[in-house]
Order: structure tokens, then C-alpha cells, then sequence
């Protein structure tokens, strides 16, 4: 047979199959083709559209493969069922150009077993229902890798039911209606609202787009939500929305329901018509979802429209806003809205959003047994799991907690409801998980420094510095310290000004962004110096008699002025421009203010100087640039930047303080931030016009420039400061990651890196002390300095008897300004209150004076010990003692002067603080007053009043000093039997005293060549008694030590 006749034969067959087809109510697919030939479902359609008869069409047995449009598929216009192959085996694509199914004329579409991908931008690119009561009925559908809005749509009166379906990954918003009647009564029955979405069964798994962005009504029920990262529903219309018994799990959308429509307008549709459960929640499932679940609409007319019944919500962001109508037999995570710690009294403090009880008849006061207690991490643990003890006031719950071992700052506790154990008045129960329930425990730090006492293995770190998070020691490599925590009471300080009695100025923001100066003590204390009104500070300097002065720009009048402030707080205006603006601040050491002037009228710009009394100078002017970045150095120079307009270029300028000006660098790139050093180098930035590039140069004074720093792409300068060293800090911000970070560069070239920066712009005074502002942590920082410690000197021992009353410290001499405080180390001997000592009893204790550190010192101590002597009296029972107090004096009288001793003489007991001992060097031949402590001349000799004492000769031809007293002391006692050291006034009346006149014993008026363990006890005309001893010689003069002994 020939083939052209195989050929007739088979085309027969094919066209009586499709024939026969026909006439069976219902044509087959079977071709993946898109042309509109026979088999395909473009034919089908088209069939189907055509004769009333055709109302199914299916799929080839083993029909496989993705179906790619090439044009919209024909709109749908009578009653059609589709059965696909299953969802595995067609895709059909609308090729991100074609419309898919569009249903019109009332007709129903009933579809099944297709996955459809690539959609079209329309409204109902996969299904669209089109008015007059059309409608969609899809089943077993999968839809994903849709990109475009809106794949499924319903206009004015149509729907769409879709039932046991999956749509994934899909970024485009999938399902929106508008049109339709809009009742203004709530119905349970589905067919008052014409216009409906109702998707029932399925599942939506990691979808980027919005699922439902609507206006009519749409229900979901019993539908899985998981991992979509947009909104689910933004529901804008005032019909009815349902969401029932579905489960939502991690989605992370910010919103995941919100509703918008003429329910929040004045006046409210439907406000005394529609009911409570017009949006109703019910049934659901709440896990894991990162942000709101869901916003009723920002107001109470929303809110009394909105139901939320017999839900369970866990470990959400939040799970409603507002205080919707309804809200009842839920299970909600939302119960607690705080847990704090108290580490001293052992107790967590449990904030509840609502009253609580612990039946659901809303009675009950809650009991230990309704909270459970769990501890992760760190080295405490819990004793038990239940608190040791409840109280409340309101709805705060004090429980107390019993902990084993000390803690570490690791330990996360977490306090959970019991099961079924705690309710609100809604009868809604809290869910045994909870936001807002755990948190670190506090822990002991004894330094302040964020390391618990058990991590911190430095326990004695100064208040500021950056530590190792592990072990509490300080980080040596951090140039930083924390000046200032200052929290949330300022925002954005900057201009950072330190006067010479340490005090730190500043500007900074209220809430609502009004700008003020703040003063910031050496003790830490802060205030606000001045706040302008309808006004705004653009600069601020100080000079180094402590004044301040800022620009004070009036928004009402447009104006600038230059305001002083005094130390006493005393303002002042010295300058006043209607016309332009004023800027760059600085002074010199010599009091001169220096500023920019700039015209709003013309093209003058003007640098000036002010004089302490007023007079203003022009150093220079221009109409052709600007002047920026003004400085002066500690010699009076002037430096800034002129950035002349017509030659495109910018010069590094110089005005000595005769006037003289001078160019000291010329760059038709940008200079960005002038700095300059204690040697008169300057630095700045520079960036490459052409290409958009950074670098940091310097400028020595022979005019060489060299480059220490190239950025890196797309890798930005932030501020530059010198420290006292000459070390230049600077901020870069790295565009490639989003974060800043601070370095340094040392005079050897050196650059270090510091980590992320969390700051604003690097400041630094006149004395190389750095200042910025660390927004993240809401601290002002500054450069570390090596401080002093306090020098203290002149804190010498004393001795005191033990029937001396209280005496007052004198404190040491100091360079500091830190308070002193004093410890005695042996109580049973002096006591110390603030700065008087009081005697206890006899013996040795040592006196510690401490000094606190200061602005500019480190603390110090210095000690100096306390000998109270012991004195043996008659009481007056007629006891001997030398610890009772209620001694016979001199005068038969109790106590207070010199008491009667146990052999009737008088014993002194009252005395002024002395040295323990004094030592000298004078020549030989001199006469030496010990009651001067100092030479008095040989004239002394021949004065009967004289208290001059003793006196060194050489002797014969050799030098060999001799000894001698004067007559005008009336005795002297030679002592070979004790110790210099060892003398007291026990001793005064222990030793037999020489008289000068008519003495037989020449040896007691003068000693050869005396021995160095010599001591001469001596009673001067004064009534004093001083112990010498003699201790060296040479040929210049006599070495001796003497004290005194009463």
C-alpha cells in the first residue's frame, strides 16, 4: 500500500476520532503545542466556546511536559470543566507575557491537576472571573514561580473557590478582587457578598510576594502558611474576611494581616450594622511568625468590628494591635510584658500586660505553683524550679528564686505560666510559651565594667576602658575610654569643647530635635548651659579664660550671631549679621575669637578677627571662593582652606600674627578636614575629583607633602583628630559592608585598625584630647591619657601621750584637688572621724591619708605612723595607772593637765604634736638654738634670753669636735645607758642633771671627741627637754640628730 493512501487512511481515523469526541460531551489534549491545531488546549477551548455540547475537556493518557503560551488562551464563555493530567505532569506557563483563564458570562470554569508558572502582569493572569456571576472552582492545582500581579482576580460580581492546593515560591501578589456589593450587615450567608475569594485546604509555602491584597471578601480555611517572608493578607475592602482553622508557622512578613476601608472613615460604614466578627479569627494556629499577626486597622472602629476567638498564637513578634471587640478562648503568648532581676534581693519582678487569675472563671490569685522556672547557660543554676515565694501589687509578680553558685552574666532565665494555669478575664489562657519572659540574670560587678565578679579576672578596672568580654581585663590596645554613659537622655551630642578647668561642652538634640549646649562637670554631672528657642546652634568654641562661644542661627529671622557665654552663665551677644551667615569658631590662647563671615547677598566672604574687647578685623576676604576649615595654632597662626571658584582649585592658606599671608598648598581636588599638630604639621583629606578617591596627606613646614593613607573603593572618609602625641586617629566608612571603623596612624607610619566604629565626627582641643560621640552604645568617648598620680609630701609621724585628747589631721601637701579621707590601721590605738583622731590607748598605729583622683591626678596615699606614749599617774582613788583618764593633776583637780606621777612629781600629760626626730649638719665654731631649729650666730652667746644650745669646736690640730653646752640652760644629764631612740619623757626625770654654775665636774661641761652612741638629755630656758645624739664629723662640720621629749 502506498504511503500517500496510509496517510488518507490515518487522517481519517484521527478526524473521526475528534468527531466522535465531540458528539461525547467532551474533547482530549494532546499536544503540548500552542497554535491552535488540532489537540491542543488553545483548540480545545476554542471548541469548547463554540459548541454548547463540548463542557469537559481532559488529557491524553500519559500527556507529560510544560505547555509555554504564546498568546492569551481564549476568554472562557460557557460552563467548562478542565481535567489535567496531575500537577506533576503539566506545567502551564504563561511565558511572564499571557493571560491564561478568564471566565465571563456567568460561566463556570471547574479545573483541576495543573501547575501553572510564569504568569503575566494582569489582573487574574492565571484565573480571572469576570463579572456577571462567573466563577472559578480549582482543585489539586499547584501554582509557582509566579513574579507578576495579580495571578488570580475576581471583578465585581464573580468568584474564585480554590480547594487542595499548593502555591510556592511565588513573588508576585497572588490574589486580588475589586467590585461587588459591599453589605452593610454581616452574613454567614457567602452569596449576600458577590464578590468572593475562598481558598480552603492548601498550602503556601515560601512565597515573596503578598498572597491577598483585596477589597471584597475572602475566606481561608483550613490552609498551611509557612516561611512567607511578605504580608499574607492586606484586606481593604469593608466585606467579610474569615480566617479559620489554618495553621501560620515562621512567616516573617511585619504584618501578616491589616485592614483598610471605609470602616475607619467619619462616619464609619457600617458602624451600628456590621458585627463584631466582621473580620473574624478563629480556630488558628499562631507559631514562630516573626512580626504582627495582626492589625485590625489602627483604630477603635476597626477594633469593634474585629473577633478574635479560640486561637493559639506561640513565640510570635506580636500577636495583635489595638483592643479588638472580641477577644476569647484564646491561647495567647502575649500575657507577659516584662521580667526584670534583682540579683541583691534574689527575685525576678514579672510584669503582666493584663489582670490575671489562675481559674478561668476569673477569680483566683495567682500562687507559686503557676510558674515554672528554667536556666540555661553560665555557671548559676536553680535550686528548683518553682520560686521560693509570690507577692503582687497590681499586675506585678514578685517571685523569689533560689540559686546554686555564683553568677557568671551567661544564665538565661525564663519564666513560663504552668500549663492551663493562668488566665485573663476573657477566659483566654496564657500559653506555657512566652514573649517577653527571659532574660539574663544580673550579676555582681564589683568595677563597673560589664564583667560578672565570677568572669572577671582584673577586679580592679578603672572606670572607662574598653575590657576583654572574658575575663574583665583591660584591652591596652583600645585608645578609647568612656567619658560619659549617658543613655537615652541626649541624642547626637557633638562639638565637644573641654575648658581648662576640665569641664566638657557640648551640643546636642531634645526628642523632637531642638538643639541645646550641655555642660558635663569633671565630676560627671550634666546639665543643659542653653537651649535656643526657634533656633539652632552651628558652632561652638571656648577660650582659655573658660569662655564659650557658639553661632546662634534664628530660624524666624533668618539671622546668625556669635553668643558668649561667661563661666559665671552670664550670655551676651557680640556680633549680629541679618544678611548671611557665620561659621568656623576658633580662638587663640591669646582670648582673639576668629570666624567666618559669608555674604546671603553678594559673593563676599570674609575671615575675621575679634579682639577680647570687641574690635573686629579683616584678615582676608574674597569674592570669588569660600573659606572653610579654619584653625590656629598655639602660636597665633592662622590656617585654613580657600576654595577659589574661577581656577577650580583649593589652597592650604597661612596668616602669621603680623597679618602676613601665604599659600602653603594648591590642589584642584577637595580638601576635606584640616587638622594641624604641636610641631605644626598639617594633615588633611584629600579626594581625587577625577576618580572619586580618598587620600590622608601631610604637610610639614618646608611645604613637602607626603600621603599616609589611601582608601580603599568605595571607602569614605568620615573626620580626622590629633591626640598630644601626635598620633592621627581617623573614621572611614566602608560602603562594601555598611559599617564604619576607627584607625590610627603613629608618627613612625604605623596604622592600626580599632574595629567598628558607632561614632560621628572626631574632635579633638588644643591639648590633644579626642573626643566623639558613640551612638550604638550612648556613650561619649575619649582618647586614653596617662594621668599623674597626686604628689603628697609633708604627712611626717607625731607622738602623742595617751591622756592627749582628740587632735585634727593636717592633710599632706598635694597637687591634686581630690578629697582626702583617713584610716588609723590599729583602732585599739586612735580612732579616726573624718579628720580628727581620737586617742584610745597607748602604742604604734599608722595613718593612712588616701586622696581621690581628680580630673587631671590619679588617686595616692601617703602614711605616717601615730606613737601615743603611756604616762603612769595617780588616780584620784590613789591608783596607780596609766590607762585611766580620771588622773590627780598638778592642781588636786581631776584629769586634763599635768597629772601628780606615783613619786609626787608632775608628769605632763597634755602636749602639741612633734617629729620624731630632726637631723642636722653645721659647721664647726656655730651656735645652734634647738627651740629655733636653726643657727643662731656666736653673738648668741652673750644673750642672757637665748635658747641657743649647744655648740661643735674643732679642737687642737687635729680636727676633734668637742661638745659644749651654754650656760643658759640650766642643766644637762649624760646618757650611756639607753638609746636615742629609745628616750622618752618617761626618762627626763631618770637622770642626774649638771649645773653650769660652780659645777666641780668639768667632764660633764664638755665632751672630747664623743663616742657616736653619746646622748646628752638637755633642759632648756623654755622648760623643754631635748634628746641630742651625736652621729658624724668631717672637716667641713659636726653631723647630730635631736627631739623632743615632752
Amino acid at each position: 500500500m502506498s504511503s500517500k493512501r496510509v496517510s488518507k487512511i490515518l487522517n481519517s481515523l484521527i478526524a473521526l476520532f475528534f468527531i466522535t469526541s465531540v458528539y461525547s460531551q467532551g474533547v482530549t489534549v494532546t499536544s503540548l503545542l500552542d497554535d491552535g491545531s488540532v489537540g491542543t488546549l488553545r483548540w480545545a477551548i476554542t471548541a469548547a466556546n463554540l459548541d454548547n455540547n463540548i463542557n469537559e475537556i481532559d488529557f491524553t493518557i500519559g500527556f507529560s511536559g510544560t505547555l509555554t503560551l504564546t498568546s492569551n488562551l481564549p476568554t472562557i464563555t460557557s460552563n467548562l470543566t478542565i481535567i489535567g493530567p496531575g500537577v506533576s505532569n503539566l506545567i502551564v506557563s504563561g511565558n511572564t507575557q499571557y493571560s491564561m483563564f478568564n471566565v465571563v458570562g456567568g460561566s463556570v470554569l471547574t479545573l483541576s491537576g495543573i501547575t501553572f508558572s510564569n504568569n503575566a502582569s494582569y489582573n487574574g493572569s492565571i484565573f480571572r472571573a469576570d463579572n456577571s456571576y462567573s466563577s472559578v472552582v480549582a482543585s489539586s492545582i499547584n501554582v509557582t514561580s509566579n513574579a507578576r500581579n495579580y495571578a488570580f482576580y475576581t471583578n465585581s460580581n464573580s468568584s474564585i473557590t480554590i480547594s487542595n492546593s499548593t502555591f510556592a515560591n511565588n513573588s508576585g501578589t497572588l490574589f486580588g478582587s475589586d467590585y461587588g456589593s459591599a453589605p452593610n450587615i454581616t452574613s454567614d450567608i457567602e452569596t449576600d457578598y458577590t464578590n468572593r475569594i475562598t481558598v480552603t485546604g492548601s498550602t503556601f509555602d515560601a512565597n515573596t510576594g503578598i498572597i491577598f491584597y483585596t477589597e471584597r471578601y475572602v475566606k481561608i480555611d483550613n490552609c498551611v502558611f509557612t516561611a512567607n517572608t511578605q504580608q499574607i493578607g492586606y484586606f481593604r475592602g469593608v466585606n467579610r474576611y474569615q480566617v479559620l482553622n489554618s495553621t501560620f508557622t515562621n512567616n516573617t512578613g511585619g504584618t501578616l494581616f491589616s485592614f483598610s476601608s471605609w470602616i475607619g472613615d467619619t462616619p464609619s460604614f457600617g458602624e451600628g450594622t456590621l458585627g463584631t466578627n466582621n473580620t473574624l479569627f478563629q480556630g488558628n494556629t499562631f507559631t514562630g511568625n516573626t512580626g504582627t499577626i495582626i492589625n485590625p486597622g489602627g483604630s477603635s472602629k476597626y477594633d469593634s468590628k474585629t473577633a478574635i476567638i479560640n486561637n493559639i498564637f506561640i513565640n510570635n513578634g506580636t500577636s495583635y494591635t489595638g483592643t479588638p471587640a472580641v477577644i476569647i478562648n484564646n491561647t495567647l503568648d502575649n500575657f507577659i510584658s516584662a521580667v526584670t532581676h534583682s540579683v541583691t534581693e534574689s527575685t525576678l519582678i514579672v510584669t503582666m500586660k493584663r489582670p490575671v487569675f489562675n481559674t478561668n472563671t476569673g477569680s483566683g490569685t495567682l500562687e507559686v505553683s503557676d510558674f515554672e522556672l528554667g536556666i540555661s547557660g553560665g555557671n548559676a543554676t536553680l535550686i528548683s524550679s518553682i520560686p521560693t515565694s509570690i507577692s503582687a501589687n497590681g499586675n506585678i509578680y514578685t517571685l523569689g528564686i533560689a540559686l546554686s553558685g555564683e553568677i557568671s552574666g551567661a544564665e538565661m532565665i525564663t519564666v513560663k505560666p504552668s500549663t492551663n494555669s493562668i488566665y485573663d478575664g476573657s477566659f483566654n489562657v496564657a500559653g506555657t510559651s512566652q514573649q517577653n519572659n527571659s532574660i539574663y540574670l544580673n550579676f555582681l560587678d564589683d568595677d563597673a565594667d560589664g564583667i560578672s565578679n565570677f568572669s572577671d579576672l582584673c577586679p580592679n578596672t578603672l572606670p572607662g576602658v574598653r575590657v576583654y568580654s572574658y575575663n574583665g581585663c583591660e584591652d591596652t590596645t583600645y585608645p578609647f575610654i568612656t567619658h560619659f554613659n549617658y543613655g537615652a537622655t541626649l541624642n547626637y551630642p557633638s562639638n565637644f569643647v573641654l575648658t581648662t578647668n576640665h569641664t566638657l561642652y557640648f551640643t546636642s538634640y531634645d526628642p523632637n530635635w531642638n538643639s541645646s549646649i550641655n555642660k558635663l562637670t569633671p565630676e560627671k554631672v550634666l546639665s543643659t548651659l542653653f537651649t535656643p528657642i526657634n533656633a539652632d546652634i552651628q558652632s561652638l568654641t571656648a577660650d582659655t579664660s573658660d569662655n564659650l562661644y557658639f553661632v546662634y542661627y534664628d530660624y524666624i529671622t533668618n539671622s546668625s550671631e556669635i553668643r558668649k557665654i561667661t563661666p559665671n552663665g552670664a550670655t551676651s551677644v557680640l556680633l549680629s549679621v541679618s544678611q548671611g551667615y557665620l561659621d568656623n569658631l576658633t580662638t587663640d590662647t591669646s582670648g582673639n575669637l576668629y570666624f567666618i563671615q559669608n555674604s546671603a547677598s553678594g559673593d563676599l566672604r570674609e575671615l575675621k578677627k575679634m579682639a577680647a574687647d570687641g574690635t573686629e578685623t579683616v584678615l582676608t576676604s574674597d569674592n570669588n571662593g569660600y573659606f572653610q576649615n579654619l584653625m590656629v595654632d598655639s602660636f597665633g597662626n592662622i590656617y585654613f582652606v580657600f576654595n577659589n571658584n574661577n581656577t577650580n582649585s583649593r589652597i592650604i592658606k597661612k596668616i602669621t600674627a603680623d597679618g602676613s599671608v601665604s599659600e602653603l598648598y594648591s590642589t584642584n581636588d577637595y580638601i576635606q578636614n584640616l587638622k594641624i599638630d604641636n610641631l605644626g604639621n598639617i594633615y588633611f583629606v584629600n579626594q581625587d575629583s577625577n576618580n572619586n578617591t580618598y587620600q590622608i596627606n601631610k604637610l610639614i613646614s618646608t611645604g613637602i607633602v607626603s600621603n599616609l593613607y589611601i582608601y580603599g573603593t568605595n571607602v569614605y572618609p568620615q573626620s580626622i583628630a590629633i591626640d598630644a602625641m601626635s598620633n592621627l586617629y581617623f573614621a572611614t566608612y566602608d560602603s562594601n559592608i555598611g559599617k564604619s571603623q576607627i584607625n590610627s596612624i603613629t608618627p613612625e607610619g604605623i596604622i592600626v585598625s580599632y574595629g567598628e566604629y558607632t561614632g560621628n565626627e572626631l574632635y579633638n582641643d588644643r591639648n590633644g584630647t579626642i573626643y566623639f560621640n558613640d551612638n550604638l552604645n550612648k556613650k561619649i568617648m575619649t582618647n586614653k591619657i596617662v594621668q599623674p598620680t597626686a604628689t603628697l609630701s609633708n604627712f611626717d609621724a607625731i607622738t602623742k601621750y595617751y591622756f592627749d585628747g582628740s587632735f585634727t589631721i593636717t592633710p599632706p601637701n598635694t597637687d591634686s584637688t581630690g578629697a582626702f579621707s583617713y584610716v588609723s590601721s590599729d583602732t585599739n590605738v586612735a580612732t579616726i572621724s573624718g579628720t580628727t583622731v581620737t586617742i584610745v590607748a597607748a602604742g604604734v598605729s599608722t595613718i593612712t591619708a588616701t586622696q581621690d583622683a581628680d580630673a587631671t591626678h590619679l588617686s595616692n596615699t601617703i602614711s605616717a605612723d601615730l606613737n601615743v606614749n603611756a604616762v603612769t599617774v595617780v588616780t584620784k582613788n590613789g591608783e596607780i595607772t596609766n590607762i585611766k583618764p580620771n588622773y590627780v593633776n598638778k592642781n588636786g583637780a581631776i584629769g586634763t593637765s599635768s597629772g601628780v606621777g606615783v613619786n609626787g612629781e608632775i608628769k605632763l600629760t597634755k602636749t602639741s604634736s612633734i617629729t620624731l626626730f630632726t637631723q642636722v649638719t653645721i659647721p664647726f665654731e656655730e651656735y645652734f638654738d634647738l627651740e629655733a631649729g636653726s643657727l643662731c650666730g656666736g653673738s648668741c652667746f652673750d644673750i642672757v634670753t637665748s635658747n641657743y644650745d649647744l655648740v661643735f669646736a674643732a679642737g687642737g690640730g687635729t680636727v676633734r669636735a668637742r661638745m659644749w653646752w651654754n650656760n643658759q640652760y640650766t642643766d644637762m644629764a649624760m646618757v650611756y645607758d639607753k638609746s636615742f631612740d629609745n628616750l622618752t619623757s618617761v626618762d627626763i626625770a631618770n637622770y642626774y642633771y649638771c649645773d653650769y654654775i660652780g659645777d666641780p665636774n668639768l667632764s660633764c661641761i664638755n665632751v672630747d671627741t664623743p663616742p657616736t652612741d653619746f646622748v646628752g638629755i638637755y633642759h632648756t630656758n623654755s622648760g623643754n627637754y631635748y634628746a641630742v645624739q651625736y652621729l658624724s664629723e668631717d672637716t667641713s662640720g659636726v653631723t647630730f640628730k635631736y627631739k623632743r621629749l615632752n
